[in-house]
This record gives structure tokens, sequence and C-alpha cells, in this order.
């Protein structure tokens, strides 16, 4: 009488030993995945930061450029 009570505890504890390593897989995979993306995410804002910087920059230019020209047909 007393294994029938510990009959089902021991199927669900071998079970949820068999299990482990899959749940623990499924989500180290999600924690790689998410700092991936991340990664890309910075990588993307600091080009785009990057770009910005360029781009005014080049306005800068421009314009020094367009007052010399402004400055030398006066």
């Amino acid at each position: 009488m007393s294994d029938l009570f510990n009959a089902p505890a021991r199927v669900w504890s071998v079970a949820g030993s068999l299990l482990q390593p899959i749940i623990d897989s499924s989500a180290s995979k999600r924690s790689r995945c998410s700092n991936g993306a991340q990664r890309a995410g910075r990588a993307a804002y600091q080009q785009s930061v990057v770009d910005a910087l360029r781009r005014c920059d080049d306005a800068l230019i421009a314009h020094k450029r367009v007052a010399q020209a402004f400055e030398a047909q006066e």
C-alpha cells in the first residue's frame, strides 16, 4: 500500500529530472538571442550617432565654404 503513493512521486521526480536540461537549454537560447539583439541594437544606435555627427560636420563645412565664397564676392 505504501508503494501506491510513492510510485507516482518517483515518476514525476524522474520526469522532472529528464526535462530540466531541456528547459535550461531553452532559457539559455532565449538569453543568447536577447543578448544578440541588444548588441545589434547598440551597434545600430552607435552607427546612427556617428552618421548624425558626420552630417553635422559636413553641414558646418558647407556653411563655412558658403560664408567664405560670400565674403570673396563682397
